[in-house]
């Protein structure tokens, strides 16, 4: 179990632990769900298809690797959301 404490300005520092489980970094959004018996579900917000079509476009004509799809994916994610 973690634990973490409310600042004044109702902020907290979600731990280390959490967030290398939810694959969180700096930038990233979460979204907090009211459970029932007081307690809270906290979810990574995925990103939209909208936020990565057309990434790819114009830069080659052959087809693309996975491999070189997620590179390509993986720049866009660090140069847009971060």
């Amino acid at each position: 179990m973690a634990t973490a404490v409310i600042t004044s300005k109702g902020q907290v520092t979600i731990p280390i632990e959490i967030r290398n489980f939810l694959c969180l970094g700096k930038g990233d959004k979460i979204d907090f769900r009211i459970m029932k018996k007081r307690t809270i579900a906290i979810t990574p917000v995925n990103c939209r298809t909208s936020d990565v079509f057309g990434i790819l476009s114009g830069k080659t004509r052959k087809k693309a690797s996975d491999s070189e799809i997620k590179m390509k994916m993986t720049e866009h994610f660090k140069k847009n959301f971060k």
